[in-house]
């Protein structure tokens, strides 16, 4: 199959690999219909990555169709649509239960397309390991690009916004208006803040989080002018959404 894979600092090609095959009874294969790009995926690109490993598929953004489930997987089968979240576990031990996967009981935690360990998802297919709990059934009537916002950005600014403990009538400053932070914008708005105010140096992303109810903070000099913005009383929560090292 094509995949587009890393090489080296601001090196990245489309080559042929090998076709993924279910790492073990347990796993199961996507055929990738549309996939993502992450703010880490241009960290790798740029040499700043997670592995020293050169070569392997980046990528961990996708949906797609399941074309093949080892003899374990019971909640999937050939020809269901599904998305695949960044990050993996076991779905069985209790942290991955809880949705801390990175706590994984079983060792089985990672994220696809950052080393060789575990092939990414910007290829025509992608080999997807304890399938039963890493696939997502997508619903009928929900189009590809609403399911791949669900595969990382959504989820990762729904944490971080619950990570922060929002409450209603909070004030909330969102810094970085990437997808992740428009999200967050939407996700501190769905938990009852009373103000989102809006931080970037994009003018056009400031009015992308305006155009969603949120108010855009237009000094150069942010710190200021959300005392100003707020009678000298700042923030009560703060969600960084950049991205940066």
């Amino acid at each position: 199959m094509r995949a587009l894979t890393y090489q080296g600092p601001f090196d990245v090609r489309v080559v042929d690999v090998p076709d993924p095959v279910p790492f073990d009874a347990e796993a199961a294969v996507v055929r990738v219909r549309a996939c993502g790009i992450c703010g880490s995926d241009l960290h790798i690109y740029e040499g700043h990555g997670f592995s020293p490993d050169l070569g392997f598929c980046v990528g961990h953004e996708a949906v797609g169709d399941v074309v093949a489930v080892g003899d374990a997987v019971t909640r999937f089968r050939v020809g269901d649509s599904v998305l695949v979240p960044g990050s993996v576990g076991c779905a069985t031990c209790g942290p991955c239960r809880a949705g801390y996967v990175l706590g994984c009981e079983r060792n089985r935690s990672g994220c696809y397309g950052l080393s060789a360990l575990l092939p990414g998802s910007q290829a025509e297919a992608v080999a997807v390991p304890c399938a039963d709990g890493n696939l997502v059934a997508i619903p009928e009537g929900v189009s590809d690009d609403a399911a791949l916002v669900l595969t990382d950005n959504a989820p990762t600014a729904w944490y971080g916004a619950r990570r922060a403990r929002i409450e209603p009538g909070d004030v909330v400053a969102v810094v970085g208006l990437g997808p992740v932070g428009i999200m967050s914008v939407l996700a501190a708005q769905i938990m009852g803040a009373s103000r989102v105010l809006a931080i970037d140096l994009v003018p056009e992303r400031r009015a992308a989080a305006a155009a969603l109810g949120a108010e855009p903070v237009e000094s150069g000099d942010a710190k200021s002018a959300v005392r100003e913005m707020t009678g000298g009383r700042g923030a009560g929560v703060v969600l960084e959404a950049v991205g940066a090292e």
